[in-house]
């Protein structure tokens, strides 16, 4: 009699495809990830998009890859996926970036460290960082939208006296700056009353100041 006839069969040496597969990758996991996302979003941003199809295929196919456990064609397919896509949204962003590059040379009232981001962006547009450069003047332009000022109107005050305030726009001539975004309580400049609270914008545009300098130099009628 044979002893340990009815024992298990042993395990072989080396694992099948299929149990390859059920242990996840993190590198491969990563690369399907970021080029999943990239193929998002340039359908969500790129119109004509001509190797949409031919890349949707790929990152297909490097699925298919994972799934056999064969993370090395899964990786370099998922990253071609990511380099392609990131060449095609390259010039979308840069399109974008000098749109928001423009809107930041056309803003007054920048401090240092502000000047210092935009050329810190023209240097990534520069080196067709694009995405980064878009990402930094997005930033940058919606700080300078949102940042204003609140000033409580003192007895004696006017627009003229207000706007001529180091602290705001020093020129008194750009009184028609805070006219204007002070329109829900101020329908009128002349009624300014003490104790109104007016907001004042911090970074007016050049156009802005220009067209409140040639508002300001009218006749009174």
């Amino acid at each position: 009699m044979v002893l340990g006839a009815c024992a298990h069969a042993p395990k072989p040496e080396n694992p099948t495809p299929a149990a390859v597969a059920t242990v996840p990758n993190p590198t491969t996991v990563r690369l399907l990830n970021a080029a999943n996302a990239r193929l998002d979003e340039g359908r969500r941003l790129l119109k004509d998009w001509q190797d949409q199809r031919e890349l949707q295929s790929l990152f297909a196919d490097a699925e298919a890859a994972a799934s056999r456990g064969n993370h090395p064609q899964a990786q370099r397919l998922a990253d071609e996926v990511v380099q392609r896509t990131d060449l095609a949204l390259g010039g979308h962003y840069h399109h974008r970036a000098e749109q928001q590059l423009r809107t930041a040379h056309a803003t007054t009232g920048l401090s240092d460290a502000q000047l210092e981001r935009v050329r810190i962006a023209e240097l990534a547009l520069a080196r067709k960082q694009s995405r980064r450069a878009y990402d930094l003047l997005v930033s940058l332009n919606r700080q300078l939208t949102q940042d204003r000022s609140r000033y409580t109107v003192k007895p004696g005050d006017s627009l003229w006296s207000i706007a001529g305030r180091r602290e705001f726009y020093g020129n008194s001539w750009l009184w028609p700056l805070i006219w204007q975004a002070n329109l829900d309580v101020l329908d009128r400049p002349e009624r300014l009353r003490a104790g109104q609270q007016l907001t004042i914008r911090n970074h007016p545009s050049i156009d802005e100041v220009v067209n409140a300098l040639a508002l300001a130099h009218q006749p009174r009628r």
